[in-house]
């Protein structure tokens, strides 16, 4: 813990200057993405990502996303624009300008600390604790040596706008303490000494309008001072809405130079001052509103001062529309998350000028962020119209192309971005991401080097480069970035990143998967070694406080890694068994927006079909199989066990885990499988074409509801809901028609047996909850208790039961209605697998390899593709009972006989017998020859 502070005093003590790489922080770059919540380090939270299934304690019930933090880090970023990402552009969004000829920004930049200064984070997260004898009332104090070389570094330093670190407050430190820099905030203590900086040479806030006005006081810097620069802007009038009074633009002037400087407060009270005077001085309200919009970003709740913002600003627009006023409140709208209110207002912004590009990706990421893809590629493309070299217009394009699925056009998007800057972190780290879960780990690993040559503290790219390494084998390299991650902790009282909760699962598991690298498969199982309390806390994404948690044993230096292994080293049986593998998983895709081909997971599940068909077929010839130690017949647990192991590798940063294996009790507690289909207004565009149906179901459930407790009044209700077209009214009438629904309501599904015939099970769980249309969550969940779970497993032992007795009947008989019995008990196992959802991740493509599996057992191959906008697992939850969802696949699956040739492929348990075999055959690159095959 304190050998990176070593490192640091030594670097300051002689002298090094300071550069972004000296710190063991990222720098904060505004992401043009600034989805609140998140931060501005890591790109926009793919829609597939922030709607995606979560696992989560259905009592505590922690299913909703947090309250979103970005913006404010992003404007904690120095002299880079929130809205433009532009370096020295501060008051770029003020509509502030650089007097003409002069090269140096308005203000002086925030510092680039040495290592030594890095205790201090603005905004930002602290990697270190720091040796006791350097803390003073919560902050770091430097040694006068490290403190010297701090000072000569920091002001010259013009390395990386945007760097957030700062040593001291404003003004000069006390005689052989360093020098100070400008800092973002002037309530700190100087951690130049141990103690404060002397009254005459640390100004404090309420001394801060004077000193604009009083140049040469308080430093000896030889940059323009803050009131000469106010003075220059007031004469050639660059800021908003100039007025023809000299006098009141110099006040004006010293308004917005405090806002650029970032003391807020005193700039909210110079304006107030004026607009007591002056009441209808629009450069004032629109000052004022930017300064709350600004001061609001800088706390961990924004939307207090937000709201006062937009006031400012609304009035600024009734007294003096602009496209200027109605974009700057459409931003705010956009950081409270208001996306539509947002798109009005960036839509009449445009109507008043229309050449501006920024705005008009705004309005794109207005429809990106509510599941509109389409009309955002639109916009984004619109920007670039206007604007050619538009990085940001580039990157977002690539982003909304790769939520749509479309991996060759986001591709391109990205590359055209980084045509223009080659050293664009953001693109490399998006691109990187794309590359990542499109199953081409060494492109994606490319990426993210690059990234942290650029930042080497980026914690996302650090995060993604470890997880590559691992699921490539690379366990030594995997760690080692994992551990980088870890030593970021979060300060007191701040959200830990997504990268920081996840990486010491990760590198629990990476040591697990190690250890276990040269063991045969069937000799260990991995829900019985892992801690229970470790699984529960894994996959529900909790934080890392387990109670007596033993860690797994470290890297054995006896076990190599995985090797790279070529395709033409395989033997050609073995060739042939990966190549019919890729193309089975190929027709595993999901063609629907949010889902991305990963040609990892594709091979993945080919493998483990081929596996499930050779397993299947052994057990209706009464062979056993050797299972987690043991040699036994084959149960329906067992077929799935195939599916999972294979999921398992291809990406080890999800926890595909049976739910049933978790803790006695958190099993009693229940877990939920929870998706949010509606949020706000942001609208999961995967399960679109299912809205409708559930819409008619529930209007269904609510006139039997209103028939049982309100006949007299059940014809009133059938006429409204008549007049319901989108899920999202169902609310106000539901309120209208029950008191009881205030808060919203919820909707049970019913799933009907087969072994009990009129005996019903829970299925998933509709709720619509919210007080007003674009303020609503909309989302289904199952809840895996003990009790369902005993249900739905003597469902399904029933079934297999059945299946095996058939199956062994077919191997003798070649009657095509005992091959139409196996597929019918086939489709109906897994129908109540997927009402079920027993795994914490991956259930659907899991459950999707053993259907292909079973039935190339029972001599039928699949050959169709998955239509477009379907989703196998959401055609059985919403499917009336197993004979309609048996109905329905059979509809695109295209049954053909197998081909002669899959029975004298190898088998794939003995080609493939360990961990390390997996990860090699998943590693190695089979296109060329794949493609010469088929």
């Amino acid at each position: 813990m304190h050998l990176y502070w070593q490192e640091a005093e030594a670097a300051a003590a002689a002298g090094v200057t300071a550069t972004p790489s000296g710190f063991p922080f990222p720098a904060v770059t505004p992401s043009v993405f600034p989805l609140p919540g998140r931060s501005p380090l890591r790109p926009p939270v793919p829609i597939s990502t922030q709607l995606r299934h979560r696992t989560s304690d259905s009592v505590a019930g922690k299913t909703s996303n947090a309250r979103p933090e970005a913006l404010r880090r992003a404007v904690l970023a120095g002299t880079r624009s929130p809205i433009t990402g532009k370096g020295d552009a501060r008051l770029a969004d003020l509509g502030l300008q650089l007097p003409a000829g002069n090269a140096t920004p308005l203000l002086p930049p925030p510092c680039h600390g040495p290592p030594a200064c890095r205790g201090l984070r603005l905004g930002g997260r602290s990697a270190r604790r720091g040796p006791p004898h350097m803390r003073f009332e919560g902050r770091w104090h430097l040694p006068a040596a490290a403190a010297a070389a701090a000072g000569a570094a920091l002001w010259p330093s013009r390395a990386r706008p945007g760097a957030p670190w700062c040593c001291c407050s404003w003004g000069s430190c006390p005689p052989g303490r360093g020098r100070a820099p400008w800092p973002p905030s002037t309530t700190r203590r100087c951690p130049c000494s141990s103690r404060s900086c002397s009254t005459g040479s640390s100004r404090r806030p309420r001394q801060a309008a004077a000193a604009a006005r009083s140049p040469g006081t308080g430093g000896t810097s030889t940059r323009p001072s803050a009131a000469s620069q106010a003075k220059s802007i007031a004469e050639q009038k660059r800021f908003p809405f100039a007025t023809d009074n000299d006098s009141t633009n110099e006040e004006l002037a010293i308004a917005y130079v405090l806002v650029g400087s970032g003391l807020y407060d005193e700039a909210i009270r110079h304006f107030s001052t004026m607009l007591q005077e002056e009441p209808d001085l629009v450069s004032a309200i629109y000052g004022r509103g930017i300064a709350y919009g600004k001061k609001g970003l800088h706390i961990l709740s924004p939307l207090g001062r937000i709201n006062e913002a937009v006031n400012d600003l609304t009035k600024a627009i009734q007294l003096q529309p602009s496209a200027r006023l109605y974009r700057h409140r459409g931003t705010l709208y956009f950081i409270s998350e208001d996306y539509a209110t947002a798109h009005a207002d960036f839509q009449q912004s445009l109507e008043l000028n229309r050449n501006q590009p920024t705005a008009m990706l705004y309005k794109g990421l207005t429809f990106f962020h509510r599941g509109l893809l389409k009309e955002a590629i639109e916009s984004f493309k619109e920007a670039l119209k206007q604007k050619v070299d538009f990085i940001d217009a580039y990157k977002s394009l690539g982003q909304a192309y790769r939520e749509l699925g479309n991996f060759e056009a986001a591709t391109e998007s990205f590359q055209k971005a980084l045509l223009l800057n080659q050293n664009h972190v953001q693109t490399l780290q998006l691109r990187g991401m794309m590359l990542y879960h499109h199953g081409s780990l060494q492109e994606a690993l490319k990426n993210f080097k690059r990234c942290l040559q650029l930042e080497p503290y980026n914690e996302v790219c650090q995060y993604m480069k470890g997880l590559s390494h691992v699921a490539m084998g690379q366990f030594y390299e995997g760690i080692k970035a994992q551990t980088k991650v870890m030593l970021n902790d979060p300060l007191p009282g701040q959200k830990a990143s997504p990268e920081y909760l996840k990486v010491k699962y990760l590198r629990e598991y990476s040591r697990y998967l190690h250890a276990h690298l040269d063991t045969p498969l069937t000799e260990y199982n991995i829900d019985v070694d892992l801690p229970g309390s470790f699984k529960d806390h894994w996959a529900k994404n909790l934080p890392f406080l387990i109670d007596d948690y033993e860690e797994q044993p470290g890297l054995q230096p006896h076990i190599r890694d995985v090797l790279h292994q070529n395709f033409e080293s395989y033997k050609p049986e073995v060739q042939e068994l990966i190549c019919i593998a890729d193309r089975l998983g190929s027709l595993m895709q999901y063609e629907t927006p949010g889902f991305l081909p990963n040609k990892r997971i594709h091979r993945a599940m080919g493998l483990a079909a081929l596996e499930v068909m050779q397993a299947v077929q052994r057990t209706w010839t009464n062979s056993k199989v050797r299972m987690n130690g043991k040699t036994r017949l084959m149960q329906w647990r067992d077929m799935f066990d195939i599916a999972v192991k294979w999921r398992r590798i291809a990406d080890p940063d999800q926890p595909v885990l049976w739910l049933d294996q978790m803790p006695a009790r958190s099993l009693s507690r229940g877990f939920n499988n929870h998706i949010n289909l509606i949020r706000g207004q942001v609208i999961n565009m995967r399960y679109l074409e299912y809205f409708e149906k559930i819409l008619h179901f529930i209007k269904d459930r609510i006139l039997v509801y209103h028939g049982a407790n309100n006949p007299k009044g059940l014809l009133e209700v059938r006429e409204a809901l008549e007049k319901v077209h989108k899920v999202e009214d169902l609310l106000p009438i539901m309120k209208q028609f029950n008191t009881k629904t205030k808060d919203g309501f919820t909707v049970n599904t019913k799933v009907p047996s087969l072994k009990d015939q009129g005996k019903e099970y829970d299925g998933f769980t509709i709720t619509i909850t919210g007080d007003k249309v674009g303020n609503i969550l909309f989302s289904v969940e199952t809840q895996t208790t003990e009790e369902r779970t005993q249900l739905y497993h003597a469902e399904i032992d029933a079934l297999y039961k059945d299946l095996t007795a058939k199956g062994k009947v077919l191997i003798l008989s070649s009657e095509f209605g005992e091959a139409d019995a196996v597929c019918n008990l086939i489709l109906s196992l897994v129908y109540y697998f997927y009402n079920l959802m027993p795994l914490s991740r991956g259930s659907s493509v899991i459950a999707y390899s053993v259907i292909v599996g079973a039935l190339m057992a029972s001599g039928k191959e699949v050959a169709g593709k998955i239509p477009k906008g379907k989703l196998v697992d959401f055609e059985a939850m919403t499917a009336p009972g197993s004979e309609a969802f048996s109905k329905i696949a059979k509809s695109w699956m295209n049954l053909k006989s197998i081909s002669p040739s899959y029975k004298t492929l190898p088998s794939v348990s003995e080609a493939f017998p360990t961990l390390r075999s997996m990860i090699e055959v998943l590693n190695t690159d089979s296109s060329p020859r794949c493609l010469k095959k088929l």
